[in-house]
């Protein structure tokens, strides 16, 4: 792909994009929403261009701005008031996922201990 082409489907992905954020706001979706719809079209359109990106290129530059927003624009006032459901879906949610995941791996394959170590042979845990 050359440069110019590079440059144009740049071009198309933030035209998709700002057009994606004003069909959210028409139907009063979260933009995340219509985004993560978008990409999915995006992706499943035969003859796109096969993209990757460096993970730390992501990591140092769309996460920070991402966060910085979502913590700026944050309702305080909603948030403490949802924060035992907040704090369920963090805790629980992860908790109840790990332990699924971790039984259907198990009955998946049978010889996959339900455990990945033994912490009673460790001595560190002897000494707590």
């Amino acid at each position: 792909m050359s440069d110019t082409a590079r440059y144009e489907f740049f071009l198309f992905l933030l035209t998709v994009t700002l057009v994606l954020e004003l069909v959210a706001r028409k139907l009063k979706l979260p933009p995340a929403a219509a985004f993560i719809l978008g990409g999915i079209g995006l992706a499943l359109l035969p003859g796109a261009p096969s993209i990757t990106f460096d993970p730390e290129l992501v990591m140092l530059v769309f996460l920070p701005p991402l966060l910085m927003s979502s913590a700026w624009f944050t309702a305080w006032r909603e948030f403490r008031q949802n924060l035992a459901g907040i704090l369920l879906m963090a805790v629980g949610a992860t908790v109840f996922t790990t332990a699924a995941v971790g039984w259907a791996a198990h009955l998946l394959v049978p010889s996959l201990p339900l455990a990945a170590h033994d912490y009673s042979r460790v001595s560190f845990w002897r000494d707590i």
